[in-house]
């Protein structure tokens, strides 16, 4: 996960990277180019992100669905990472175990973040 400066609220959230698919740019690269911006992984096998259902943050007032992927990343990809984009604090691991904690005590309170874990852990 990144911790993004969000000055608006004077905070570092934990999100998940994200991110405008550029014109004429395919969905899953998108996600690549986005996870290298935000992260500094480079992953360069699109067919390593896997597409999971699309989320409406709000179907009301912004009609647009978010293409939401999930990859697996490796200890050696996340440890030689590229330096990330200025808007990220830094980028962070933790268990999987403690998702549900981290959701529950507000310490993760983004709710697109929140979204796309929830549905992450019940399909697990």
């Amino acid at each position: 996960m990144i911790r993004v400066k969000r000055p608006v609220i004077n905070d570092a959230p934990l999100e998940l990277p994200a991110g405008a698919i550029e014109k004429d740019e395919d969905a899953a690269a998108g996600a690549a180019r986005e996870l290298l911006e935000e992260t500094g992984m480079k992953i360069t096998k699109l067919d390593r992100f896997i597409p999971m259902a699309p989320i409406s943050a709000s179907s009301t007032r912004n009609p647009n669905l978010s293409y939401i992927f999930k990859i697996d990343i490796s200890e050696k990809e996340y440890f030689d990472r590229q330096p990330h984009d200025d808007e990220i604090f830094n980028v962070e691991r933790f268990p999987i175990k403690e998702l549900a904690k981290k959701m529950t005590s507000g310490e993760i309170y983004v709710s697109m973040t929140l979204a796309v874990l929830g549905l992450f852990l019940v399909s697990r």
